[in-house]
């Protein structure tokens, strides 16, 4: 429809230049015509007056020019008149814009529409076979939560319920130590200076998470790198465990 819409744009534009044009000569002409009317009526009075004097030769110069005033009257009636019509009848341009907007509308558009259309089919089915993916991969998602949800949750009960109730029971440089080391470090910032608590060594939260990293990073993997503990009992030493 672009050719459509360029040529509505030029026959519009066509008449607004029409009109202006029109207009300064029709103001011209209006002008011009008035005066003739006043010579024309000026001259057609003398003609009388001159006609009762009996001075033929002058009735007959001026009846001439009166005559070349009335044709002249004419001709710039004709022109305003068609100026006139100038602004208004343009039904030969607007119909050939019409028919081409009918041939485009018929067929350029008709195509352009049903590109797209098969266009929107195709994304639709595009979504749809996405949408079956995403849900797919949503329950692959839920699954993967639902299993590290129970990792932590296997985490918390280590931490929280069961190794609790060994603790008594082990060697006493065990239960006792706390290798989060805390101090307070003065650090400098603009307009004075702040004081921050800082981990020396960290291995974690407080308490038993922080020992069972310590004891795995210094005791099981450390300078000896023991895979087990140092300390056996009796019953491992004799069944030689």
């Amino acid at each position: 429809m672009q050719n459509t819409e360029k040529m509505i744009s030029e026959f519009l534009e066509q008449i607004e230049r029409d009109k202006v044009l029109a207009a300064e000569k029709l103001n011209a002409m209006e002008e011009q015509k008035c005066v003739l009317d006043r010579e024309r009526s000026e001259i057609s009075k003398a003609v009388i007056r001159l006609e009762n004097e009996g001075d033929q030769e002058a009735v007959q110069k001026l009846t001439k020019e009166l005559s070349k005033r009335v044709n002249d009257i004419s001709v710039l009636a004709s022109k305003i008149e068609a100026y006139k019509e100038m602004g208004n009848n343009y039904e030969a341009e607007a119909e050939k814009v019409f028919a081409l907007a009918a041939k485009e509308f018929n067929e350029e558009q008709v195509q352009r529409e049903k590109k797209c259309r098969e266009g929107i089919s195709k994304a639709e089915v595009e979504v749809k076979e996405a949408e079956k993916v995403l849900e797919e991969k949503n329950k692959i998602l839920e699954e993967q939560e639902r299993i590290f949800d129970s990792v932590k949750y296997d985490k918390r009960r280590l931490i929280e319920f069961q190794l609790p109730g060994i603790m008594k029971y082990m060697p006493r440089k065990i239960r006792d130590f706390n290798p989060n080391v805390k101090v307070t470090v003065p650090t400098k910032v603009p307009g004075g200076t702040v004081y921050r608590d800082n981990y020396v060594e960290f291995y974690g939260q407080e308490g038993l998470e922080a020992q069972l990293n310590y004891y795995y990073q210094k005791v099981l993997n450390g300078d000896g790198k023991e895979s087990v503990p140092k300390r056996k009992s009796v019953v491992d030493k004799i069944l030689g465990r």
